[in-house]
This record gives structure tokens, C-alpha cells and sequence, in this order.
């Protein structure tokens, strides 16, 4: 077992610890695949990324980070010395969603961000229905950058995000409508709450058609990567859409708030806004707020994965501050 030392940039903002490598045993003997490897790939996922890029699967290594589909980076060796890296997510069954759906709009969005200068992946090939690679699947280029969740000058850091979600709203690109992740009944665990009752009043009444733009639907600082400083890349497109920019910036603010201050969500508002020229509307802005729920300090650890401390205990405190603030904008 070889071991891996530091934390390599392997782009997509995410790292592996460590992985194996040795040849592959007998086919009639339980074995490790002919890569160096520390999961083993469904070998139809194998054969599938071979095929679309052309090339033989020297290494899969692990991405930590994301919580909805396994992410693996995946190492081509095209002869003579050449390699290749690509991204591979799989939606492998752990969460109750409609993954070709979810395939096919990231696909639409990573061809049609081609030539909008927003640092996105390039589709490499996609399998919705999962017919080759054996579960839905999508296969992109190796973005560069890894992502900081600790900036040396935080409000530069957030000058830069909200520069790129300004970008990502004016392409113009048309997409399918987003769909709202809150519940449509009041959930149980904010019954009783006046300020969650009037959140949820709000966010129930927000028209879809309110200041409409392209989405990328889960913008917010595990999905953009950095070098020098700068954005390197925006990732995880799945989800995009079309629909109101408050949706993008209030999601946005609300893991602001959840992993550092309810501060740094109203400054990246802020900052938004005087990029943008205008203001976000309040109803959009309290509908992504409402996302938040009492799973939120168990599951953001896990996309953190070390990389900063988390303060589970005032996440709620701090995420309703915001939606107060909110609220007061109606």
C-alpha cells in the first residue's frame, strides 16, 4: 500500500488520503482491479469511461466532500507517457433522487456554459439512465483548484464569490425550472416557531418568474475552487436551472451563515447587490433560508471534512440572525 504524503491539488476541490496499487490477481481469485485504486469501480463504469475518452483507467482515487453521489477522480493513460484526469460522479443509490434528471441537466449546463467564461468543468460524456456505466452517470474534466474555507482576507474572498455568481446569473443561459427544496407543509421541527411559520408564508408565496435568471442552484463555497486567490472553478451543476437569483444568493448566505457568521452572509448580500446594480428580492432570499433544517449540523461536517472547524451549536442561532434580517427587508 503506497501512501500519499501533503494534500496534492488534485482539482475539484476535494482530496483523497490515500490509495493501492499491485497488479490484479487471477480472473478465477478474488481481486483488486488492474489500477491503482482505493474503491473498486463497477467495472461497466470502467469499460464506459475507457470508451468515452479514449484511453486505459491507470488510478481512481476517492473525493471527499460531497454527501449526495460518489465522486471519484480518475487517471487516463493514453500511451507513451500521457495522462489524462477526469471526474467521474456516480449517483449510486444514497439518496431517493430522480438521478437521470439530474444527469441530463448537468450535462445541459456544462455545454451550455461553453464560451460564457464561467470556469466550469467540460462534459466528457454522460449516462442517464446508467445502461453502460451501470448506475446514472456523468463524467467531466478535472477542474483545477482546491476549495478555501480559509481565506487569509475573507471579505476579498467574498468579493470574489459574488462576482462569480453575478457572472453565472447574466449568461443568458435558459434552462428548466428550479425546483424548490422546502417542504409544503410547515415542518415539524418549526411548529410553534413564529419566525419560521412567516418564513415558510413567505417562501410558499414567492412566483417562480421573480427577477429570473440562470441558476446554478447549489452556488456556495464547497463548489467553488481556488488558486492564487482567485476562482479557478465553479463545479457540481446538477441542479441548475432557471428561476429567481435570490434562490443562488440565499442559498448561498445560508451556508454562510451555517459555517461562519450571519455577518458574512449579510456581506456577501452586500456585495451582490452593488455588483449586480439591484437588489434582490426578499421573498427569493427567505425561500432559500428555508432550506435550512435540524440536519444541517450532523451533515455539514461531513462536507467541511476537516478543512476548517465547525460551531454545530450556534448554526441554528446564527442562521435564524440572517432570517430575521431577512424578513425585516419584506
Amino acid at each position: 500500500m503506497a501512501r500519499v504524503r501533503g494534500r496534492p491539488d488534485l482539482g475539484h476541490g476535494l482530496w483523497f488520503s490515500r490509495f493501492y496499487g499491485g497488479p490484479g490477481k487471477s480472473a478465477a481469485a478474488p481481486r483488486r482491479p488492474a489500477y491503482a485504486c482505493q474503491v473498486d469501480l463497477d467495472p461497466r463504469a470502467v469499460r464506459w469511461v475507457e470508451r468515452s475518452v479514449g484511453g486505459r483507467v491507470s488510478m481512481v482515487l476517492p473525493l471527499v466532500g460531497g454527501i449526495t453521489a460518489g465522486m471519484y477522480r480518475i487517471q487516463i493513460s493514453r500511451g507513451q507517457g500521457r495522462l489524462y484526469a477526469v471526474v467521474l460522479r456516480q449517483w449510486d443509490g444514497r439518496f431517493a433522487v430522480d438521478a437521470a434528471a439530474l444527469v441530463r441537466r448537468e450535462a445541459h449546463a456544462l455545454q451550455t456554459l461553453v464560451g460564457t467564461g464561467i470556469p466550469a468543468p467540460r462534459l466528457e460524456a454522460a449516462d442517464p439512465s446508467g445502461v453502460e456505466a451501470g448506475v446514472p452517470s456523468l463524467l467531466m474534466s478535472l477542474a483545477p483548484g482546491e476549495v478555501d474555507l480559509t481565506p487569509t482576507d475573507f471579505d476579498a474572498w467574498l468579493h470574489e464569490l459574488a462576482a462569480t455568481l453575478v457572472a453565472i446569473h447574466a449568461t443568458g443561459i435558459e434552462a428548466e425550472p428550479y425546483e424548490s427544496w422546502i417542504s409544503s407543509a410547515l415542518p415539524a421541527w418549526a411548529e410553534g416557531d413564529d419566525l419560521w411559520g412567516r418564513a415558510f408564508a413567505t417562501a410558499w408565496a414567492l412566483p417562480s418568474t421573480v427577477q429570473r435568471v440562470f441558476l446554478h442552484r447549489d452556488f456556495q463555497h464547497f463548489n467553488v475552487l481556488w488558486r492564487d486567490g482567485r476562482v479557478s472553478g465553479v463545479v457540481d451543476w446538477p441542479n441548475a436551472a432557471t428561476g429567481p437569483r435570490g434562490i443562488d444568493v440565499g442559498h448561498c448566505r445560508l451556508n454562510l451563515a451555517a459555517l461562519y457568521s450571519a455577518e458574512a452572509a449579510e456581506r456577501f448580500l452586500e456585495i451582490y447587490q452593488a455588483q449586480a446594480g439591484q437588489l434582490v428580492d426578499p421573498r427569493a432570499d427567505i425561500a432559500a433560508l428555508c432550506s435550512f433544517g435540524p440536519d444541517w449540523p450532523q451533515f455539514l461536517p461531513r462536507q467541511v471534512a476537516g478543512r476548517t472547524l465547525v460551531d454545530t451549536t450556534g448554526m441554528r442561532r446564527r442562521v435564524e440572525d440572517v432570517l430575521r434580517r431577512a424578513l425585516r427587508r419584506l
